[in-house]
Parts: structure tokens; C-alpha cells; sequence
């Protein structure tokens, strides 16, 4: 029933009628469930609650590492502008990978971007000739920057790479994933 609950909301919410806080909905309904397990247990039916429990610890964590307005979107997303007009300051994807390619860019002046993933690969390539400034971090996976790299739980990496040109500032962030910072 819980679950036809949060469907009905999730449905709700897609159709624009609600806008629920799911990083509030979500443990909420776990706790639920784990009470509901606790007072089951006393009869020895708590088993038949495990797969919902599960399904909602999931839901939570993903939740967790969700930014407050992601895009969502789901699948392979490959950005490639080819003028500083076109480059976005902000890139944000849900699921998947993204790839920000710059390469095709003649940077006259410093340029700050953000992007984030929620879950998967975030790829930004770079002209040879720019330094760059970067802060990269991954809740949990690695974050490669040339031949720099950082991996494991709360992987970060700040790193400075010299160039001819001007300075790109790359602030990039994924939830559960990989960071890969190439020329």
C-alpha cells in the first residue's frame, strides 16, 4: 500500500498537481516500513516487508546524491559548442554519461563551467592550450585529471594544470561515477 502511495504521488507530480520533497518523502517511508518490520518481527512476518524496505534504501541513497534541481536526464549526453557563446556555465545530467567537449573553442578570456552527474561518467575535454583549475569530487568512484587521479569514497581532486592561454575553472561534481578531465 505504501508503495501505491508513493506512486500516486510520483504520478502526482509528474503531471505537475504536487511538488513533494522527495529527500523528505523518501526516509519518511522508510521509517514507516521499519517500524511496520519492528511490530511484524513480534509475529516472525517482518520478511515480508524486506523487499519493500530494500527498494525504498535504495531510492533514499539515490535521493541523497541527487542535486536539488537535477536535469534527470537518463542515457548518453554529449555537449560539444563551438563557439564561447554556446558554452553553457552550468551542466547538470541525472543518469548516464555526459561529455562536455571544448576543444572546438578558441577561448579568448577565463571561463568558469559547472557540471554535474548524478550517476555515471562526467568526460570534459579540453583545448591543449588553456590552463585549467580544477575542483572535482565523487561521492563515491575517481576523478582523473591528466595524470593526477583520485578514487575511493569522497574522492576529490584540486588540481592546477598550466597553459599558453587562458584559464578554464571546471567545479564538477558526481554522485556515483567517474570524472575525467582530458585534453
Amino acid at each position: 500500500m505504501l508503495l501505491v502511495g508513493l506512486g500516486v504521488v510520483w504520478l502526482l507530480s509528474t503531471a505537475d498537481v504536487v511538488d513533494p520533497n522527495w529527500r523528505v518523502l523518501l526516509p519518511a517511508a522508510l521509517i514507516v516500513v521499519g517500524s511496520v518490520m519492528l511490530l511484524l518481527a513480534g509475529r516472525g512476518r517482518a520478511a515480508d516487508l524486506v523487499g519493500t524496505g530494500t527498494l525504498l534504501t535504495v531510492l533514499v541513497v539515490v535521493a541523497a546524491v541527487i542535486p536539488a534541481n537535477p536535469s534527470l536526464r537518463i542515457g548518453d549526453q554529449d555537449v560539444r559548442p563551438a563557439t564561447v557563446d554556446e558554452v553553457q556555465t552550468r551542466y547538470s545530467h541525472g543518469i548516464g554519461s555526459l561529455t562536455i567537449d571544448l576543444r572546438d573553442v578558441e577561448f579568448e578570456a577565463d571561463l568558469d563551467v559547472e557540471a554535474s552527474n548524478v550517476i555515471g561518467d562526467l568526460v570534459v575535454r579540453v583545448p591543449e592550450d588553456v590552463a585549467l583549475d580544477v575542483d572535482a569530487r565523487v561521492g563515491v568512484g575517481s576523478v582523473t585529471v591528466g595524470d593526477r587521479e583520485s578514487d575511493g569514497f569522497g574522492a576529490r581532486l584540486d588540481a592546477r594544470v598550466p597553459g599558453d592561454g587562458p584559464t578554464i575553472r571546471l567545479d564538477l561534481s558526481v554522485g556515483i561515477g567517474e570524472i575525467r578531465v582530458q585534453r
